[in-house]
């Protein structure tokens, strides 16, 4: 028997597969939305990609808890230069890994960068109504639990693909929602986002089925290479003479040869070590690694017959070494627990 879902569950594993999906584009990656935000690195790499703008100046390698602080509220007064409102949230909340107020954040900013890309929510569900009629479709939830609603979305956009929705067995709604699911992935390129046991809990969660959905509206490349994810710390930073390790990860079903190529600043070819590692079903995973001898500007190829994945050319700045650096910083601070401020003044 399968493990119970909570609706909440299903909302944070989705915003945390959207999240990822962004920052693959670095060759960055999260496994918590509650411990990995906390130093504001990913947070300033999500807001840069997604933006396409610079956040300027922060601590790359925050240590002490002020650096985390300071890099925090750097994204969150971008994210509020950008127009997007954010209430009773501060650097502290994150820091504390308080999820409330993280998932409310994410929540925010998927809605501006992935729903409201192509008109909101409404505009959305109409959108998706004007493509298959014949279900009257009139939710994200329940609508949408046997499978069917899906398949048909896909015949829409593909009509080579899912011909046969209409004859799909309602009561067999986990097999046509993995159904559905898979060829989207494989044949659209659709993220992942929701997965077959989620979309067709009877609780499923509005917002992570919009953020899925949404990604058909706003379909993207659908080369095979573009299903391959590279992420790991050597594909943004390293220390001179340090090994350097990243991850390439495809779907079994994502034919062709991976080449991985690292050159340094004088554009010779450093040597990598690359081992098979364990990864979850599916897909196949390799571990790779490289020791910079020198700093410098380093550049990371990763390709599939030749198409770079997303994110490659990566570049990675490698450092002499690790330093600790800082200045005074003040944060005016709303707590997401309180609608009251406190102006609090850190040293770094």
């Amino acid at each position: 028997m399968p493990p119970r879902i909570a609706w909440q569950d299903i909302q944070e594993n989705t915003f945390t597969r959207w999240t990822n999906d962004e920052l693959k584009l670095r060759g960055l990656h999260i496994n918590s939305l509650k411990d990995d935000l906390k130093d504001g690195l990913m947070l300033i790499n999500l807001m840069e990609i997604i933006s396409g703008k610079s956040l300027g100046k922060y601590n790359k390698h925050p240590i002490i808890i002020q650096q985390k602080l300071e890099n925090l509220t750097i994204a969150l007064k971008f994210i509020q230069s950008e127009g997007l409102k954010l209430v009773n949230i501060g650097p502290e909340d994150i820091v504390q890994g308080n999820m409330r107020c993280i998932l409310g954040l994410i929540w925010t900013i998927i809605l501006r960068y992935e729903i409201n890309r192509n008109g909101g929510g409404e505009d959305l569900l109409k959108w998706i109504q004007s493509k298959i009629p014949e279900y009257g479709i009139k939710n994200f939830t329940k609508d949408w639990n046997d499978g069917r609603a899906l398949n048909a979305l896909i015949n829409a956009l593909r009509p080579d693909l899912c011909k046969d929705h209409m004859d799909l067995d309602k009561k067999k709604k986990l097999a046509n929602a993995r159904r559905g699911i898979e060829t989207a992935d494989k044949e659209m390129g659709v993220d992942k986002l929701v997965l077959p046991e989620e979309m067709i809990h009877k609780r499923v969660d509005k917002q992570a089925m919009m953020t899925y959905l949404a990604q058909f509206r706003n379909l993207k490349d659908t080369n095979a290479a573009y299903r391959v994810r590279a992420f790991g710390e050597g594909l943004h930073k390293g220390i001179k003479e340090t090994k350097a390790p990243f991850f390439v990860e495809r779907p079994t079903d994502a034919k062709g040869e991976i080449k991985i190529k690292v050159l340094n600043e004088d554009g010779k070819e450093v040597s990598c070590d690359i081992t098979k590692a364990e990864s979850p079903a599916g897909y196949e995973k390799l571990a790779v690694s490289y020791v910079p001898q020198k700093a410098g500007v380093y550049k990371v190829h990763v390709t599939l017959d030749d198409k770079h994945v997303p994110g490659s050319v990566f570049t990675v700045v490698v450092e002499e070494d690790l330093s600790i650096g800082g200045s005074m910083l003040i944060i005016n601070h709303l707590p997401c627990s309180s609608s009251s401020s406190s102006l609090q003044l850190y040293w770094l």
